[in-house]
């Protein structure tokens, strides 16, 4: 006589039960979780690339800020200074006349306006809008 495999119980002329039978129920979990997974980890990645581009955009006009007070040879022009604080800005794709040039009291001073579109947050319409200047006495 042959025993019953663990899995199942002796159905006795009975159909199979399906609210006792739990194969596939891992499928069925991780078909629930994975979304929600998948959504945060492409969100810390997004949150990432959104500090990386507020990090590039305060660099480049750092860097274009001292570049107009120290080195009057290479950033005599406002557009020599415009085009070194597009080049600052590595990877964006900036148009070096958004950036814009001024002389205030504290120094020549350099600012751009730029608004991050791209990887999850354009898909919940999430388009943070940054406005970063630096002063170089």
């Amino acid at each position: 006589m042959s025993r019953p495999r663990p899995d199942r119980r002796p159905s006795h002329g009975r159909p199979h039960c399906l609210a006792a039978d739990t194969r596939g129920s891992s499928v069925v979990e991780a078909a629930l979780v994975m979304p929600v997974l998948l959504f945060m980890v492409l969100g810390a990645i997004d949150a990432g690339r959104v500090l990386w581009v507020r990090n590039t955009l305060q660099y480049a006009v750092e860097s274009a800020a001292r570049c107009a007070a120290i080195d009057s040879n290479s950033c005599a022009t406002t557009s020599a200074i415009q085009s070194h604080a597009a080049a600052m800005a590595t990877g964006l794709g900036v148009a070096a006349s958004a950036f814009t040039v001024s002389s205030p009291g504290c120094g020549e001073m350099v600012a751009v306006t730029y608004t991050y579109t791209g990887g999850i947050s354009s898909a919940i319409n999430f388009q943070p809008t940054f406005t970063v200047s630096a002063c170089h006495p």
